[in-house]
């Protein structure tokens, strides 16, 4: 996809804007956001301003924050969105590796979701809700110190709207995260919690895919009630400056780091 003017959608509560010939899938991806920034919306009690972004390569080096094409990640204003209109070599590589580890058993499985040969785009076009996520605390605004726990809320959120607005998709979003288990921590060069910020992207996508798998559990433990109580803690404590007992939020997110990698 090379550059050219950069096309607004119309339609949406928010601005939406795609690289020629990305459109279809920006509609696509600009529907379940604007779904999603609704139930977040419901669920945190906040309604940030959002700008989506669905970028080819060129456009992408022209506007995005971060440089590796495809890595998902908000603009540094706290409101714009970015995300990939094609696919990209750093969830070929992700794929590469997960299926180096996957159990010849669990291959089947893996398949039905994704294909033969798998391809990975319908899961990579959910993670705009993610980086949703992230509004959310980004313009109250408050910070959540530790990465792992900033990544682990937004993935929360995220299995907490397809599971409640999208089930259908849960296998889409689940199915590789879990497959993602089955990675050795030693093939990352970074694999210790507290240096989630030391990774790069393609080690930091194995970070996320430990943690959403966690977040499924935590999901399950309280529902959208733990989920508000994670996100007025987070917000009370950076306020207060002080440092949050992830236990007394629920024990599932302690267990996290008493337990990482899981």
């Amino acid at each position: 996809m090379t550059r050219s003017a950069l096309i607004t959608l119309s339609g949406f509560s928010f601005p939406v804007v795609a690289s020629a010939g990305a459109e279809d899938r920006a509609r696509g991806i600009a529907a379940r956001t604007e779904r999603a920034h609704r139930w977040m919306t419901g669920v945190f009690g906040f309604s940030p301003l959002v700008k989506l972004h669905v970028l080819g390569p060129d456009d992408w080096a022209d506007l995005a924050r971060r440089s590796v094409y495809g890595f998902p990640h908000p603009g540094a204003d706290g409101i714009a969105i970015f995300v990939a209109a094609t696919d990209s070599p750093l969830f070929d590589s992700a794929l590469e590796i997960l299926l180096a580890d996957l159990p010849a058993s669990e291959r089947p499985a893996f398949d039905a979701v994704y294909g033969s040969p798998p391809e990975l785009g319908r899961f990579v076009d959910l993670l705009s809700l993610h980086e949703l996520a992230h509004l959310f605390h980004l313009q109250v605004p408050f910070d959540i110190p530790r990465r792992w726990v900033q990544e682990l809320f937004c993935n929360v959120a995220l299995q907490g709207y397809l599971a409640e607005v999208e089930p259908d998709q849960l296998p889409v979003l689940e199915t590789l995260a879990r497959a993602a288990l089955h990675i050795r921590p030693d093939r990352m060069p970074v694999h210790e919690l507290e240096r989630m910020d030391d990774a790069d992207e393609l080690n930091y996508s194995w970070y996320e895919f430990q943690l959403h798998t966690a977040a499924i559990g935590i999901w399950q433990a309280g529902g959208r009630d733990l989920l508000r109580r994670m996100y007025d803690r987070l917000h009370t404590d950076f306020t207060a400056g002080v440092a949050t007992d992830l236990d007394s939020i629920h024990s599932t997110i302690g267990d996290v780091e008493r337990g990482w990698p899981a």
